[in-house]
């Protein structure tokens, strides 16, 4: 088992990024929780890296934009500025 800075190093990155990429919900980096401790196994990282180095990257999907609601009396204060 291998240490949360070990992993930081042989992967070349940081540790909030090590911490992300454990947490996201589409396969996450495998490690394993000892009494609080993050610890990882390294055959399991290097057949997650494999995987991550196979798969084609997800295709953002862009999310509709809420209409927010205009705030009370907006309205009437936008029809001082319309002419008759």
């Amino acid at each position: 088992m291998i240490s949360v800075k070990e992993v930081c190093a042989e992967l070349q990155l940081s540790r909030e990024h090590v911490r992300k990429l454990r947490q996201r919900k589409a396969d996450p980096l495998p490690c394993m929780d000892l009494g609080g401790v993050i610890r990882f196994d390294p055959v399991a990282v290097a057949a997650w890296l494999e995987r991550q180095r196979l798969a084609p990257l997800p295709v953002p999907v862009p999310r509709p934009r809420r209409q927010s609601a205009a705030p009370a009396g907006a309205a009437d204060r936008l029809r001082k500025f319309i002419k008759p």
